[in-house]
């Protein structure tokens, strides 16, 4: 057994030797092994197991240690050995125990605790804290760890530790501008010779600290200047914005300045940034108050400071409008003219503070009163022409605005309101005041028939009382009909309406004013109808119109009975006549109480012959019935008829008026138009239909548009049937009794400023019936008016083009005239027209070739421009300006600025130029002008006269024929035309001619092709022609030749030789 307590070194290190033994015996004669056990048991509340091992050798254990062991971990172990046997190893049969105490050694070296940094004020006195170290021995005894501090080095002459405590303190007094920063190195030894140096010495640690010298506040701020100035700070200077920016230093490495504005800060015009020593605007500065600031301003550490001078000059602008010094309100009297100023303002500008210096001000007025007022630079107000105080144009206090700016009418405006007090002049007469008209009922007694009212625009003290009287100027049936009795007018005898329905009474009004005012009122009477008359049978007319045959239900007009009385609808009733035909009668209603007839839908156009049986009762006369009969006429309009019709727009007449047959014509309006454009057409008046009657008001005027057709006439296009019928406006206007506006209402002279381009005027029908109401004749149309339409100029799509079309895009290029006939085409929708070129030829000596311009006249234009080609005398006319023409000549027009250029070309030379003046042009012609060849549908000798033209063309029409026609660059097409008389589209004869080898002329930027078309119409002229123009010789023929003949034969190039061979058999052929 070993001893009960083994002591060991910690730093003991023979781990291959037993440091305990242990040996046990056994009395087995069964040969069992004996097994030895180690338990390890400790002071600490966790053991390590595996510090210690046992080996068994035999009976023997012999303990071992794994490892260095630390006092400062465990200081004890007890170990103990038990024994069992191998096959029994829960029975213990014996143990031993053994302690192992651990004896402590100085084998750790202090440690310091943390990171030490020191701070010491400057000037502090010796002895002065600074700071504290502290190290740590984790040795276990103190005979080991007891530290002791000490400093080493050149920082031991500065400052001094406590060798116990750690504390360090100052051993002299800092001056930091001299040195700010102490390194320090403190070393820390435990109490005993250490175990890992083996040196005899203790253990030690060594520590550098930084100890640092803190600046006192002994340095006072100083500005950098004792005098700032900030220049031109402007006056309306946004707040925030930054001045001037001041800066004080101190050599107080840790001093903290603040900056501030001490004094001169008037009205806290500025702040000042503390931190930043920036000064900026506070509040709006005002040049015209203070002009300038001297800010004393504050550098404070907080114990030392310093001021400086911060002159801030304030820039002038003009930041204030003129103000009014003198404000006067006026008084003038009512159509007087003052000689002189009628106030006088005077303005001055605060921006200029010497009120002796010019002011610089302008006035001015608004312009709704410059035709009455006038002021001038000095504020002067005067009045141009006397002002008027009463309604509705007068007023009793002009208030007008004046305007005043300063810097002669450049810079800042104000506004002054001047009250111009008008005194009332007694300079109107009273007017009657009562609404009109009056109803007096006839077969009354006399008696009152109304009060009278009056107004009198002058003021109350030029007006009532009022005095009324019977004008004396009055006819003798009304002084005796009618008399005033102080306010009031009665009446005098016992009225019959039958006689007379209405009487306009002249009523003469005096004021009470200064110098009395009178004049005369018109009141209208009407007579109130009582039923005493017995009606009679009556016969009326209806005309309906409908669009493509469709209309809904409409109210078409009243059953008619001849009464003299016309307020009596009440006392009849209306029926059907028993002998009506069922037939007829089921295309129409009848409102028995009101007599209104209804026309059903889809009523077949055609005649019908209504009868119907009215009744009638009064308390002046017993029941009676009478019958009655209306004739329906149904009118059925297609979109052709609408397409070719004409219209009309009249002036000043309404719808009821334009139907209405009074008494005093015997036909109305409607019919006396349909009799003279009969006339006029050489047509009957049946064949005149007027299908739409529309009230227009257009711009405050009371307009009636009227549209209408007209059958078994050679003008069947609207351009003809307006044109023709525009000749005779006034004769129109004469036979019809009412001024014509229009005649083809064109809305595009109406509202021209709406399309940028060309514009069309397209007429559009509807199924919206327009119906008009009278006794004897009710009209009922369509609903047409004339739109204006903005188009652009379109280019036909190219299709192929049949055998014997010429035209780039298949076109009809020819037609021939035989001098009595004319080709009316619509209107070139191009945006302007600036060229026209086309080839002819004639036969004749005169003739009109082409015309482009009105065809009708518009009363509403002074002029309208217009190109004309006429053949006069052989020689080519374009308006008063002539030239050579050949057999077959190419024409081409260029309209410029107050400018015309014509030239004509015979072979491919140009045979005849000729440029003029034409100041009635603007470089074009309009893109909706109507295109005549061959003559004219109209009279251009009449057109020219209502026009006023200088140059009016000639009437005879061309015999010739016309090829090629393009305006603009477009081919017209001839077969296009809307209205035509004696032309033919027969193309035999045409021969196109080679070109003997010149080139083709470029003329005012349009090709002029190499071939040139002739057209001819006898032999003759053709062999003449060919002889002239086509490869007759050899040396002509010596190239390619190209031919045209009809039916078309395509382009195909012979050698010369085929070439003259076929010419010449050509002209026998023509010969013979």
């Amino acid at each position: 057994m070993p001893p009960s307590t083994i002591f060991l070194r910690e730093t003991y290190d023979a781990f291959d030797k037993p440091i305990a033994v242990f040996e046990a015996h056994s009395d087995f004669h069964d040969g069992s092994m004996l097994v030895l056990k180690l338990n390890i048991e400790t002071t600490e509340t966790s053991n390590d197991k595996n510090m210690f091992i046992l080996e068994q050798s035999d009976n023997t254990a012999c303990i071992k240690l794994t490892g260095p062991v630390d006092f400062e971990t465990r200081q004890e172990y007890t170990i103990t050995v038990t024994a069992s046997k191998a096959n029994a190893l829960e029975k213990v049969l014996a143990k031993g125990q053994v302690k192992i105490r651990i004896i402590d050694e100085n084998d750790n070296v202090p440690r310091f605790a943390g990171e030490v940094t020191g701070n010491v004020l400057e000037h502090a006195p010796p002895g002065t804290f600074v700071t504290q170290v502290h190290a740590h021995d984790r040795d276990g005894t103190s005979a080991h760890n007891i530290v002791s501090y000490r400093i080493e080095g050149p920082g031991k002459q500065f400052f001094h530790i406590d060798s116990q405590t750690g504390n360090i303190t100052s051993l002299v007094e800092f001056d930091r501008e001299k040195k700010n920063i102490y390194l320090v190195t403190v070393v820390a030894v435990d109490n005993s010779p250490s175990v890992l140096s083996h040196d005899g010495k203790p253990n030690r640690a060594e520590r550098r600290l930084f100890i640092r010298v803190l600046d006192t506040n002994d340095h006072p701020p100083i500005f950098e200047k004792r005098y700032y100035v900030a220049e031109n700070v402007p006056e309306n200077a946004d707040i925030n914005t930054s001045i001037i920016k001041v800066k004080a230093t101190d050599q107080d490495a840790d001093s903290n300045i603040q900056y501030s504005i001490e004094k001169n800060n008037i009205g806290w015009a500025f702040k000042m940034d503390e931190e930043t020593g920036l000064i900026s605007v506070n509040n709006q500065l005002d040049y015209e108050l203070i002009s300038e600031y001297d800010l004393v301003v504050k550098a404070d550490d907080g114990i030392f400071h310093d001021t400086a001078i911060v002159r801030i000059k304030v820039k002038d602008l003009n930041d204030n409008a003129p103000k009014i010094l003198v404000l006067q309100n006026v008084t003038v009297p009512e159509n007087t003219l003052p000689s002189g100023c009628v106030a006088n303002l005077w303005a001055y500008d605060p921006d200029i503070k010497n009120f002796e210096h010019p002011q610089n001000i302008k006035y001015t007025l608004p312009k709704e009163h410059e035709h009455l007022l006038s002021i001038d630079s000095n504020g002067c107000l005067k009045l141009l022409m006397p002002l008027d105080r009463d309604p509705p144009h007068g007023f009793e206090v002009l208030q007008t605005n004046i305007t005043m700016t300063d810097e002669n009418g450049t810079g800042k405006t104000a506004t002054e309101t001047v009250y111009i007090f008008v005194q009332d002049a007694n300079d109107n007469a009273p007017q009657l005041a009562i609404k009109q008209p009056v109803v007096w009922n006839e077969n009354r007694p006399s008696g009152m028939i109304t009060p009278l009212g009056t107004k009198d625009a002058d003021g109350e003290h030029n007006g009532p009382p009022f005095f009324y009287t019977i004008d004396s100027n009055a006819p003798d049936y009304i002084k005796k009909r009618f008399q005033t009795v102080d306010d009031k007018l009665y009446s005098l005898v016992e009225f019959d309406r039958e006689q007379q329905k209405q009487y306009l009474v002249p009523i003469l009004i005096r004021d009470s004013g200064d110098k009395p005012m009178s004049a005369v009122t018109n009141l209208l009477v009407v007579i109130g109808d009582e039923n005493d008359n017995r009606m009679e049978k009556g016969e009326s007319q209806i005309v309906v119109h409908t669009y493509e045959g469709k209309l809904s239900d409409t109210q078409i007009g009243r059953v008619y009975v001849s009464d003299p009385d016309d307020w009596d609808l009440s006392d009849k009733k209306f029926f059907w006549d028993e002998t009506m035909n069922e037939k007829t009668r089921r295309h129409f209603n009848l409102n028995s109480t009101t007599g209104m007839i209804t026309m059903v839908e889809s009523t077949p156009q055609g005649s019908y012959d209504l009868l119907f049986l009215v009744i009638e009762e009064s308390s002046y006369f017993p029941r009676h019935n009478v019958s009655a009969r209306t004739t329906v006429t149904v009118k059925d309009i297609s979109q052709k008829i609408v397409n070719q019709s004409g219209s009309i727009r009249f002036h000043n007449v309404t719808a009821e008026e334009f139907v209405y047959q009074s008494s005093v014509h015997i036909s109305s309006p409607m019919m006396r138009l349909q009799q003279h454009i009969a006339a006029i057409l050489n047509t009957s008046p049946d064949q005149v239909n007027i299908f739409t009657i529309n009230n227009r008001r257009l711009a405050g005027s009371l307009l009636l548009d009227v549209f209408f057709a007209v059958g078994d006439s050679i003008y069947t296009t609207t351009e003809a049937l307006n044109g023709v019928l525009s000749l005779q406006l006034s004769k129109l206007e004469e036979d019809v009794g009412y001024r014509i506006v229009m005649i083809g209402i064109d809305e595009c002279i109406q509202q021209g400023d709406i399309c940028d381009r060309t514009c069309k005027n397209k007429v559009q029908p509807s199924h919206k019936s327009i119906v008009v109401h009278t006794n004897v004749t009710s009209f009922v149309g369509i609903t047409t008016f004339t739109q204006a339409e903005c188009i652009s100029q379109q280019v036909p799509p190219f299709a192929a083009c049949m055998e014997s079309i010429e035209g780039p895009e298949c076109q009809m290029q020819d037609i021939s005239f035989s001098g009595n006939g004319y080709a009316l085409y619509p209107p070139v929708y191009i945006d302007h027209i600036t060229n026209i070129s086309f080839e002819m030829f004639t036969r004749q000596k005169d003739g009109l070739v082409l015309y482009m311009g009105p065809l009708k006249y518009n009363p509403q234009l002074t002029t309208q421009p217009f190109t004309a080609l006429e053949i006069v005398d052989a020689t080519a006319r374009f308006e008063h300006h002539q030239m050579s023409l050949y057999e077959a000549t190419t024409v081409h027009v260029t309209l410029q600025p107050q400018k015309i250029e014509i030239s004509s070309v015979s072979n491919n030379l140009v045979s005849s130029k000729s440029k003029y003046e034409n100041r009635d042009m603007n470089g074009y012609l309009p893109g909706n002008s109507s295109v005549q060849l061959g003559g004219s549908v109209v009279s251009l000798d009449k057109l020219g006269m209502l026009y006023n033209w200088e140059y009016v063309p000639q009437a005879k029409s061309f015999d010739g024929s016309i090829r090629n026609l393009t305006i603009n660059g477009l081919t017209m097409d001839c077969r296009q035309s809307i209205n035509s008389q004696n032309v033919s589209y027969n193309r035999s004869g045409l021969v196109r001619s080679s070109n003997t080898g010149r080139k083709g002329i470029q003329m005012q930027g349009t090709q002029i092709g190499d071939d040139l078309v002739g057209i001819v119409f006898c032999r003759r002229q053709l062999v003449q022609m060919v002889a002239r123009s086509l490869c007759l010789g050899l040396s002509d023929c010596g190239g390619r030749c190209r031919m045209w003949s009809t039916p078309r034969v395509r382009r195909s190039t012979v050698s010369g030789m085929m070439c003259c061979g076929r010419l010449l058999l050509l002209l026998v052929l023509l010969v013979l």
